[in-house]
């Protein structure tokens, strides 16, 4: 549905929106939808109030989040590339 919105639209380029820790999944994802297609992606990172990417390993939630984050990238990459 995305590639037919974006072709009909003549589309050159779509950000991305998302948390800062999902980006480079995210991204990657879309590249990989959107590989046969003439689409610049990118991404606009949505920072969090409690935690960042300088300081996430100070909380427990920024740990965790982190740790997810990583493991679903990890997952990603093997089932889907």
């Amino acid at each position: 549905m995305l590639q037919r919105v974006l072709a009909a639209h003549h589309a050159q380029r779509v950000i991305l929106v998302t948390s800062a820790e999902h980006t480079r999944r995210a991204r990657w994802v879309f590249r990989k939808v959107l590989a046969r297609m003439p689409v610049e992606v990118r991404s606009a990172p949505v920072h969090r109030l409690c935690f960042d990417e300088t300081n996430w390993w100070k909380s427990n939630e920024g740990i965790l989040t982190y740790l997810h984050e990583y493991l679903k990238l990890l997952f990603y990459w093997f089932h889907y590339r």
